[in-house]
């Protein structure tokens, strides 16, 4: 029978695949100033590669920044269609 890892031994595993891109998935997502139609995220060295294409209610509303919020992104090329929502 194997052993129960104990908490502090699961802390020091690494992230499982595709965590990084699922966090900045979410958190763009969650972002209500931004409406995606398609969304691509993938891994590059130190950050992510944003592709789709998202409508957005104001100008200013940076994409990258909402992407650099989440840990472990230190760079983002940001490949998106950016479409302005009517007013």
């Amino acid at each position: 029978m194997p052993k129960t890892m104990t908490r502090r031994r699961a802390e020091h595993l690494p992230d499982p695949p595709h965590a990084l891109e699922a966090l900045v998935h979410r958190k763009l997502l969650a972002d209500r100033r931004m409406d995606f139609s398609s969304l691509v995220i993938r891994r590059i060295p130190n950050g992510v590669c944003l592709q789709g294409v998202v409508e957005i209610d104001e100008p200013e509303t940076d994409v990258s920044s909402s992407a650099l919020r989440v840990r472990g992104v230190a760079s983002v090329q940001n490949r998106l269609v950016v479409r302005h929502k009517p007013k």
